[in-house]
C-alpha cells in the first residue's frame, strides 16, 4: 500500500492539472482478436508456467456465471492496462467463467469512445483522454483504476535547441529548455490524450501554452515510425515506446509526466447500456473479478512484483503486441509494468470508500483524480462548467468492486 498511497498523495496535493482538449479524432482503426494464438508448450514448460493449467492456478475459488455471456472488450494497442483484459483470453480464463470474449482495439481513449454510441464494446480500459471524453460525452462508467499511468513521454531529437538548452528548472529537473527553445515547434501526438495534457502541462511549467506551438495529431506507433524516420524534431510516446533503445538512442525525454506534476490513472470502463443489462453487468462485473485476480498472482498478493512471473507476463504481452503491429520487446514490457504498476482490488475499494473534501462538496477518491484534471479544463476553457456535474453524476460506481472486495476479504 505505500507505493501506491504515496503516489496518490501526490495526486491529491498537486495543482489541478491539465490535459489538452481538441476535437476527437474521426477515424477509429481497430482490429478484432477474437482468437488468442496457440501456446508453444515447450515455451511455456521452459518459462515454468504450463498456460494449459495456469488458469486454474490463477483463477481457483473464482464462480462461472450463472449465464454464459457475450462481451466485446475495448482496449488501446501496446497498454499495459489493456493487456491483462487480452492476458485473461490467452490462459483460457473467459472461458473457465463462461464468457465469450471479442477484442477491438483503438488507437487511444478519444477513438474509443467515439465507438460507445455504436454499442461497439461493452467494457474495457483507457486513460485520462477516454475518462473525461466518455463520462462527460457519453455517460460511460468507470468501474475503478486499472493502473497508475507514469510512462507518458514528449521526446525531442538530440541535436534539437530544447535539448541543447539542457535543464533549467530544479523544481521539474527532467524538463528540458526554455521558452524561446520551444515556441514554435510542431510537436506529434494523439490530441486529447495523456501525451496531450503532458505537454500542456510541462509547457505551463515553461511559462507557455499550445497557442505557442503546433501540435500534429498522430497516433502513437505511428510517432515513432515518423521519429525513427528523422521525420519529426519532437513527439510524444507511451507505452513500451518510451524505452525503446532505437528511439532514444536519436531522442532525448524533454517532459516527462511525473515530473512535471501530471500523475494520472487508467480505468476501467463500461458501456452504461451493456451495465444496465443484469446479465451483461454480471459478467463485466466477472471480468474486473478475472482481472484483479491475475494482478494479485502477479504481485503474489504483495506490493513486490514476481520477477518469474513477470517475465512470463511479459513475453505473453509481446504475443498481443505482435498480434497488434506493435515493435517491441519484452524487456520494454517489463520496464512498462514496474513503472506503471497496477491498482489491486483492496486498492481499489479503499479509493472508492476514501472521501475527499472539495470546494464542490465530498467525493470519493477515484472521482477526484479525474475532477481535479477536468476542473482544471474547466478553468482554461476547455470544458464548460456544467460539465464538471456532468462527471460528477453517478459515472463513478463502485458497485462491482464492492461486490468483489466483499467476496474476498
Amino acid at each position: 500500500m505505500k507505493r501506491f498511497w504515496s503516489l496518490v498523495l501526490t495526486i491529491v496535493m498537486i495543482v489541478p492539472f491539465l490535459m489538452a482538449c481538441t476535437s476527437a479524432p474521426t477515424a477509429a482503426p481497430s482490429n478484432d482478436q477474437s482468437q488468442a494464438p496457440a501456446a508453444d508448450p515447450a515455451q511455456s514448460a521452459a518459462d515454468g508456467f504450463d498456460v494449459d493449467t495456469l488458469a486454474d492456478e490463477i483463477f481457483a475459488g473464482v464462480e462461472p456465471l450463472e449465464t454464459p455471456t457475450d462481451l466485446v472488450f475495448g482496449q488501446l494497442s501496446d497498454s499495459n492496462h489493456g493487456f491483462p483484459v487480452y492476458f485473461i483470453e490467452q490462459i483460457g480464463g473467459y472461458k473457465k467463467v463462461g464468457i465469450n470474449a471479442k477484442f477491438v482495439v483503438f488507437a487511444n481513449g478519444p477513438v474509443m469512445v467515439e465507438a460507445l454510441p455504436a454499442n461497439e464494446w461493452d467494457a474495457g480500459t483507457y486513460g485520462i483522454g477516454g475518462i473525461l471524453s466518455g463520462t462527460v460525452g457519453h455517460g460511460a462508467l468507470i468501474l475503478g483504476a486499472a493502473t497508475l499511468d507514469n510512462n507518458v513521454t514528449v521526446v525531442a531529437s538530440n541535436d534539437s535547441d530544447i535539448v541543447k538548452a539542457g535543464k533549467n528548472f530544479p523544481e521539474y529537473p527532467e524538463l528540458y529548455g526554455t521558452a524561446e527553445t520551444w515556441k514554435g515547434k510542431n510537436v506529434y501526438l494523439p490530441t486529447g490524450t495523456t501525451l496531450h495534457y503532458t505537454l500542456v502541462k510541462g509547457l505551463e511549467r515553461l511559462g507557455l501554452t499550445t497557442d505557442d506551438l503546433k501540435i500534429t495529431h498522430m497516433a502513437v506507433p505511428t510517432v515513432a515510425t515518423t521519429l525513427l524516420a528523422d521525420q519529426a524534431e519532437v513527439g510524444g510516446v507511451w507505452g513500451n515506446f518510451t524505452f525503446k533503445d532505437e528511439v532514444l538512442a536519436k531522442y532525448t525525454p524533454v517532459i516527462q509526466c511525473q515530473d512535471v506534476g501530471a500523475d494520472m490513472i487508467t480505468a476501467f470502463t463500461a458501456n452504461p447500456n451493456s451495465y444496465k443489462d443484469p446479465v451483461k453487468k454480471a459478467a463485466i462485473t466477472k471480468w474486473l473479478e478475472l482481472y484483479f485476480k491475475v494482478v494479485d498472482w502477479l504481485y503474489d498478493g504483495t506490493e513486490t512484483i514476481n520477477q518469474e512471473k513477470l517475465d512470463f507476463f511479459a513475453g505473453k504481452y509481446q504475443e498481443w503486441n505482435d498480434m497488434n503491429g506493435i515493435n517491441s520487446v519484452p524487456e520494454e514490457m517489463k520496464k512498462l509494468i514496474i513503472n506503471s504498476p497496477y491498482v489491486s482490488l483492496k486498492q481499489n475499494y479503499e479509493m472508492f470508500h476514501t472521501e475527499v473534501e472539495t470546494e464542490d462538496g465530498k467525493m470519493s477518491q477515484t472521482e477526484f483524480m479525474d475532477y481535479d484534471v477536468l476542473k482544471f479544463f474547466v478553468s482554461v476553457g476547455n470544458y464548460q462548467q456544467e460539465d464538471l456535474a456532468k462527471m460528477l453524476d453517478n459515472t463513478h460506481v463502485s458497485d462491482s468492486v464492492d461486490l468483489i472486495y466483499e467476496l474476498y476479504k
